[in-house]
């Protein structure tokens, strides 16, 4: 996949993954398996919502391991999970989009960091931002989806064919209201009713992240 693409698709997903956050939610399993594209008018959409973390109704004790080995941040492995652990997964796979290659297979430097620059041909500011993204150590990621999105901005993008929505504020009020139709159940706590919110909007989607984006 180019910059181009990839760039858009970090767009796309952060302006889900913020408001996801400012619902004091953390997804905790954000991958390519778990990204799709609706059917309809071609918005991506972060699904599977079952392993959410509520921030509002949960104690701050390390709750039990959930992620997916590779994509997942290291705090995650300690039962930890904060906004930045949601951002560290995106930034995964967007260099999996990059690079063809799975986060695991990826080698590490001393600092477990994975190495994957020379993989692909980007500018360093791109590489940059996706190496704060995935960073090892928590305090040296990004905070928020939000501070990507301002250092995203500086990268011009025509939208062309590659976006059924025309308006970029069109297609943030989407992503918004997608979010909320999987994100009602929270406030009651009840795991089994977004699961089956989710189960119920995947049977209208006709094709996954990975096909629509070949």
């Amino acid at each position: 996949m180019g910059r181009s693409k990839v760039v858009k698709f970090l767009r796309e997903m952060l302006t889900v993954l913020d408001y996801v956050h400012q619902k004091q939610a953390i997804h905790r399993d954000i991958k390519p398996a778990n990204i799709i594209r609706r059917w309809d008018d071609g918005q991506l959409c972060l699904i599977d919502f079952g392993a959410v973390h509520d921030l509002g109704s949960e104690s701050e004790e390390p709750t039990t391991v959930i992620g997916t080995p590779g994509y997942h941040a290291p705090e995650q492995a300690e039962g930890v999970a904060t906004f930045g652990s949601d951002i560290y997964s995106l930034g995964m796979t967007a260099i999996q989009f990059l690079t063809g290659q799975y986060p695991l297979h990826l080698p590490k430097n001393e600092s477990q960091e994975v190495i994957w620059r020379e993989l692909t041909q980007i500018s360093d500011r791109l590489v940059a931002i996706l190496e704060r993204m995935t960073r090892v150590d928590c305090v040296e990621r990004y905070e928020c989806a939000n501070d990507v999105l301002l250092d995203l901005e500086a990268f011009p993008l025509d939208f062309g064919d590659e976006n059924r929505c025309s308006n970029p504020a069109d297609s943030r009020l989407t992503s918004k209201l997608m979010v909320v139709t999987m994100l009602l159940g929270l406030g009651l706590g009840s795991t089994a009713t977004i699961v089956n919110q989710v189960e119920s909007y995947k049977t209208t989607v006709e094709v996954s992240f990975d096909d629509a984006l070949r």
